[in-house]
């Protein structure tokens, strides 16, 4: 699930901020207790890169570059900052588009970054976790443990290629207020703009996709 990073929904005992200034202001902590403020989510852990590292990490891991696809056929191979451009295009995201992201740039190369590092876990998740803990240690930060990140992901990734019927499905927010599903198309979300409006039960709405 994406969430805009200047999405905003109020949350009590935090000052008003958008969700990209929570761990800025409050660190991990602060961004468990949000997502389970505003979303009624319990976070396992956090993990995240910014935009350098990413770049490091697409280049190193996939130095042949990464084939996007789209509806009717290849959109391109691209490497580390060709990617990162590519997904924030502000053309795309912002222009012309009605809504964020209206060409689904994020989901094709969530997507195409999946099948890619599927070379990664045709051993096993540890095998896995190990090859990313060697490797790439240094671009991702993390509330959890030294090798628990990595684990978890690699987990997932095991079963996402080893069970061919599992397909990922994603969906972020839109600026008009809407969780836009990538096969199923719109379902309403009471929001204004970016914020939150009174009365939107976020929790129900996260729940629904996730439960």
């Amino acid at each position: 699930i994406e969430l805009p990073r200047a999405f905003y929904a109020p949350v009590a005992n935090l000052e008003p901020m958008c969700i990209f200034s929570v761990y800025t202001n409050e660190g991990f902590p602060g961004l468990h207790y949000y997502f389970q403020e505003a979303f009624g989510v319990d976070l396992s852990g956090i993990f995240f890169t910014d935009m350098d590292d990413f770049v490091a990490l697409v280049d190193d891991a996939l130095p042949q570059g990464v084939q996007v696809m789209g509806d009717a056929g290849g959109i391109g191979w691209f490497h580390g900052e060709d990617l990162l451009a590519y997904l924030r295009d502000n053309d795309n995201n912002w222009g012309w588009c009605e809504y964020y992201d209206c060409e689904g740039r994020q989901f094709r190369v969530a997507r195409a970054l999946a099948l890619a590092f599927t070379d990664y876990l045709r051993e096993d998740p540890i095998s896995a976790a190990a090859i990313g803990l060697a490797r790439w240690q240094g671009l991702f930060q993390s509330d959890l443990s030294t090798l628990a990140p990595y684990v978890y992901l690699a987990e997932y990734g095991w079963a996402y290629v080893s069970q061919p019927w599992l397909e990922p499905e994603f969906y972020h927010l839109t600026l008009s207020g809407q969780v836009t599903q990538s096969k199923m198309g719109e379902t309403p979300l009471p929001a204004l703009g970016w914020i939150a409006a009174p009365g939107a039960d976020l929790p129900a709405w996260f729940q629904g996709f996730v439960g």
